[in-house]
């Protein structure tokens, strides 16, 4: 499908828990699609985490846990992030 707009936040590094100041962000690329498909215009609104580097490795190894599952747990909380301030993207790439 062809869009008249694709909408992207930036890929915060996963090397944690989202916190306050990814909201900007994310609350404003979600009103702004928003608003364009309000008008009636076909919009991808894309969002996500970075989940590559060797700081998620070391977290995950100090944590005692399997790197694939700590993402795991991470990728949770950021899309409860999301859900939290009822941001709808149309993708969430991990």
């Amino acid at each position: 499908m062809k869009y008249d707009k694709y909408i992207s936040t930036t890929l915060p590094y996963a090397n944690g828990a989202p916190h306050i100041a990814h909201s900007l962000e994310f609350i404003l690329a979600d009103a702004v699609t928003k608003h364009f498909k309000n008008e009636g215009q076909t919009v991808f609104f894309n969002t996500g985490i970075d989940e590559h580097g060797l700081k998620i490795y070391n977290k995950a190894k100090e944590l005692g846990i399997d790197t694939q599952e700590y993402l795991d747990l991470l990728c949770l909380e950021w899309t409860r992030f999301c859900e939290k301030f009822e941001i709808k993207p149309d993708n969430f790439y991990r």
